[in-house]
Order: C-alpha cells, then structure tokens, then sequence
C-alpha cells in the first residue's frame, strides 16, 4: 500500500464515512473487522454524548427549580409585592403619536414638524 496506508488509516480513524470507504478497498476478512470496530466506536461515542447531553440537561433542570424557589415567598400565604400600573382613563383615546403612548408627543409624527 505504501503511502496510502498511513492516509487510509488517518481516515477510518476520523470518521465512520472514511472507515466505510477504507473497508471498501479491503479484503472481506479485514473488511468485516473494520466496519465493525467502526460501528461499535461510532456508537459507543453517540452514546456519551447523550448521556453527556442528558446530564447538563437534568443540571439545567435541577438548577431551574433551586433558582425559581429561591424567588417565592417564604411562608405560605405570603405575596411578593405589587408594583402598580398606570393606567388610561376610558376617556381618552390613545393612539400613535398621543402623549399617552410612550415616546409619544403630538408635536412629532408622520407629515409634522
């Protein structure tokens, strides 16, 4: 093989595509034994990641509900205060532009100056 060898062995290392096209040019015997190192790696590896996966997720999951507890009331029955809103009298409508819009004024708007 050569030179070849070294390149077609950097190739099935890297990725299961270049170990399938590797085990193409093999004998039957080799060929075999090659796919399925190949396969048994490739899920062996796909396998921790999910595993690596579910734990950050279940992490993130156990994080969320120490965080989100933190912020309720202490004692039951107990509320978190109210900050009020202002509110537009029925009155009056609002509409782009109006003082009553945020960053509305009359004076400014499409076609005045």
């Amino acid at each position: 093989m050569g030179k070849a060898a070294p390149a077609a062995s950097d190739a099935a290392r890297e990725t299961l595509g270049g170990a399938v096209a590797v085990a193409r040019r093999l004998p039957h015997e080799l060929r075999d034994t090659v796919l399925s190192t190949a396969f048994r790696a490739f899920t062996h590896s796909m396998n921790m990641a999910a595993a690596g996966a579910a734990a950050a997720m279940a992490g993130a999951a156990l994080l969320s509900v120490v965080l989100l507890r933190s912020g309720s009331p202490s004692r039951p029955g107990q509320t978190a205060p109210v900050t009020p809103v202002p509110s537009v009298m029925p009155d009056s409508p609002v509409t782009p532009g109006s003082p009553a819009m945020p960053g509305g004024d009359r004076r400014s708007g499409p076609g005045r100056r």
